[in-house]
């Protein structure tokens, strides 16, 4: 599974933000989720397709009933093997052959004065949680280490929420506020569970 870069902008309460994603903090200002990269799910229709052209299918796995449950999986056309839940992977070298590939996508994003904080979070932060309730959590924090280390702790939260604490992914979350970096300060801070 790919990494998660968001960038938050901070917007003048007198600008209007056009998408519905944006969340109050505290301060007056607004936060604007920007997502700079995406899920290599194996549903998403440009990796299902590689995925399918290499004689492998897409699908969940499915209870007694036949009912699909959970995440939907990379499988052999023929077998259920070996059910990965991402379309991109190191290592699982026998998916390779049903293209499930190493190969990263590239966004690149030219920092603008706009840019406040930086979050670089592991799957298990956003599988429950959206870019807009991270921009609030970290938007809200006062330093990128409080901001990191609340971003976890939501996302634990809603795991357990969801799952009736039976199963928590792995949370990671990096927060880099680029003020504190443009000022020669550090700046950022990493949280994980």
């Amino acid at each position: 599974r790919a990494v998660w870069d968001l960038r938050l902008q901070r917007q003048q309460q007198r600008s209007s933000v056009s998408n519905g994603g944006s969340s109050s903090s505290s301060g007056g200002a607004r936060w604007q989720a920007i997502p700079l990269s995406d899920d290599h799910k194996p549903e998403r229709p440009d990796e299902q397709l590689r995925i399918v052209l290499n004689d492998g299918r897409v699908q969940q796995m499915t209870d007694r009933s036949g009912k699909g449950v959970g995440p939907f999986r990379v499988w052999f056309k023929q077998l259920d093997y070996p059910g990965l839940a991402m379309s991109r992977a190191f290592g699982d070298t026998p998916c390779r052959r049903i293209g499930v590939t190493v190969e990263p996508e590239l966004y690149v994003h030219r920092l603008t004065p706009q840019d406040e904080l930086l979050v670089v979070a592991s799957d298990g932060v956003w599988e429950y949680l959206s870019n807009e309730q991270v921009v609030e959590i970290a938007g809200r924090a006062g330093s990128a280490e409080s901001a990191a280390r609340r971003v976890v702790e939501a996302a634990e939260a809603a795991w357990r929420a969801v799952d009736g604490g039976q199963y928590v992914d792995d949370i990671t979350a990096v927060v880099v506020r680029a003020a504190a970096c443009r000022a020669g300060g550090g700046g950022g801070a990493v949280s994980k569970l």
